[in-house]
Parts: structure tokens; sequence; C-alpha cells
């Protein structure tokens, strides 16, 4: 006969406890059973994660990016140096000698090594999206540059500028700057993934890759200024082909900020 259970069988015998039902569930859930602590990443990036998508704003900021390469190409194509720009240039050169390797230096990070360290420690922190986001906008990038040096000539200036000055020579300056770019499509791509304060750092270090582009004599500032902006259109670019952190709201992103 069946017993419920806990009901004691005879006389003489104790209630058994009952069993726990297998379908509640146990007070203390261990801690391979939170997807969140397995992970081991740590909360805003678990939030930043729920919130990748596409945003419109993007195809703005693209649109806004390429106008302004083109009305630096213009500007590029036009005869001579404007006066604001030479003043640029020379201010730049005037530079102390003694900082010419602390210029060299900062340049030359504005070509294989900032993809390779930003794509490195992206994986280092288990962010792979981002770091595909900044090995793509970096080899995109200089591969537009090089397209681009293929496609415009060189802007060739007067010989009097250059008196004195660092530059190319007469074969003239290349349109935009490489460096410049590359650096601003690495810092585009990284940006929704770091915090404000490593997003506005990045920001000066493209400023101070294209100062060591005026320095060394390897382009003029609106190549720079090109070339930031192409950066930047490519790194949106990527954000729109592959999604970013910020640009959709979730339900467990709602969430994660409510708690």
């Amino acid at each position: 006969m069946n017993r419920a259970p806990g009901t004691p069988s005879g006389p003489g015998e104790t209630p058994s406890p009952e069993s726990p039902s297998p379908e509640m569930p146990s007070p203390e859930s261990p801690p391979h059973a939170d997807p969140a602590r397995r992970s081991g990443r740590p909360g805003r990036y678990a939030s930043l994660r729920s919130s990748v998508g596409r945003h419109p704003a993007d195809l703005v900021r693209l649109v806004i990016a390429v106008g302004v390469v083109l009305v630096c190409l213009v500007i590029a194509r036009t005869p001579g140096v404007n006066e604001l720009e030479a003043a640029i240039f020379h201010d730049v050169q005037r530079l102390p000698d003694w900082s010419a390797r602390v210029w060299d230096a900062v340049g030359w990070v504005g070509t294989w090594p900032v993809i390779v360290a930003g794509t490195s420690l992206a994986l280092y922190l288990g962010r792979v999206r981002m770091a595909v986001a900044v090995a793509w906008s970096g080899v995109i990038a200089w591969a537009l540059v090089l397209i681009l040096h293929q496609v415009v000539d060189p802007r060739a200036v007067d010989l009097a500028l250059l008196e004195g000055m660092r530059g190319p020579g007469p074969e003239g300056f290349l349109f935009p700057a490489l460096h410049t770019a590359v650096v601003a499509a690495v810092a585009t791509a990284a940006g929704p993934y770091v915090t404000w304060f490593e997003r506005h750092t990045s920001w000066v270090l493209v400023v101070a890759v294209g100062a060591a582009d005026l320095y060394r004599g390897e382009a003029l500032p609106v190549a720079c200024v090109a070339g930031a902006a192409l950066g930047w259109g490519v790194g949106v670019l990527v954000h729109l082909a592959i999604g970013a952190p910020g640009r959709r709201t979730s339900e467990p992103s709602v969430e994660n900020a409510l708690r």
C-alpha cells in the first residue's frame, strides 16, 4: 500500500523526513550555474554586450566623414596653400630639434603597431567583437589611403613654403595622411568598448600622430584632417557592419542599469 511521504508505517516508527521535490530550486545555486560568473567578465562589459546593435545615427556620421574628406580633397586640389594651413605647418616644423625622436616614435605608432596592439589588448580582455572591429578598421583605413595615394595626384606646393623646412620635395605631398587615418580608425572602432577617459585619450593620440606627420614633413594640415575623417568614417562603417555597443537598448541592459 502506498503511503504519503512522512507518514509512519506503524505505531513504533517515526515519520521519515520529506524528500525535496526535484522541481523545487535549491536555495543556493552553485557558481557554475550563473553564466555571468562563469564568463568572468565584469558587469559593465556584460551590459555592453547586451546593447550591441546598429543605429541610424552611424549613417549620419558616415555621410559627414565622407563629406569632410571630399571638402579636404577640393582644397588639396586647389593650387597653392592658404595662409592658415601654411602657418600651422611652419609652427609645427619649428618645434625643437631635440623632439625629433619623439615625433618619429609617435608617427611610427600610426602604422601596424597600433593595429596589432589594439587587437591584442582586446583579445587579452576577452572582447572578441572589439578585436575584430579594431583589426578590420585599421586594415581597411590603411588600404583606402594607399588607394587614394594612387588615384589622387600628390599636392604640389611652392618651394618657398618648404624653404628651411622638412618636406617631400618637388614631388609634392600625398593625400590623405596615412598614419593619422589608421590611428583614427582604430580609435573610432574601440570607442564604444572603452571608458570615457580612454576614448578621449585615444583621440589625443590621433592629434599627436597628425602633428608628427606635420613635423616630419609627410603631410599638410588638410591631409591630416582628411586622414582623421577617413579613419573616423571607416570605424563607423565597421560599427554598421558588425554592430557596436550602445546602439540599442535591450531588456538585460535595462535590468543591469536598475540594479
